[in-house]
């Protein structure tokens, strides 16, 4: 019985190793919902560009092929038309306009993660404590053992039960011959 116990130790480590891989590893459920979340955040930045991307395609194209485009921001920049008089404000900036905003780099997160080596002290420490309480108990189990007498052996072969005599079982008693009759 003893050793069915210590090889659970075993066991123990296995399957706390096996959790906390599969749960907090780094390739476990915590590290899939993190790259769940990254995915998303990547393709809200991948969206945005896009509409940012056809924004200054349209506008390049105003300015290559669009002669009122051109005057408008040519206007804007401080030029002007041939025979056109103009003041210009000092103080008050020379654009309108707000300039293109070409986007932003999407930064990645660092992944919240346990490694593989924290999982397997920490797989270690949990078989070590259940080891030592196994221990511990089978101490005192013999201790318990020791105050009552050595402990012997009973006829099924089960330690620490004190030995019984082999229990009688009463035999029936001769029934009468067949054919005798009782007086």
């Amino acid at each position: 019985m003893r050793a069915v116990k210590y090889c659970a130790v075993m066991w123990i480590f296995t399957a706390v190793y096996a959790a906390l891989s599969f749960f907090a590893g780094d390739r476990g459920l915590a590290a899939y919902n993190g790259l769940l979340e990254e995915q998303k955040k990547q393709e809200t930045n991948m969206e945005d560009l896009e509409r940012i991307n056809m924004e200054l395609e349209n506008t390049k194209n105003a300015l290559l092929y669009d002669s009122d485009t051109i005057r408008v921001y040519a206007r804007d920049l401080g030029f002007g038309e041939g025979g056109e008089k103009f003041a210009r404000i000092v103080g008050l900036g020379q654009s309108r306009k707000a300039p293109l905003f070409p986007g932003e780099v999407a930064v990645t997160e660092e992944r919240r993660s346990m490694n593989n080596k924290t999982i397997g002290l920490i797989a270690i420490f949990a078989a070590l404590a259940v080891f030592i309480a196994f221990l511990v108990q089978d101490m005192l189990d013999l201790n318990l053992d020791a105050g009552r007498g050595a402990p012997r052996l009973d006829p099924s072969g089960m330690r620490g039960a004190p030995a019984r005599p082999p229990r009688r079982i009463p035999r029936p008693l001769p029934s009468e011959p067949p054919g005798a009759e009782s007086r």
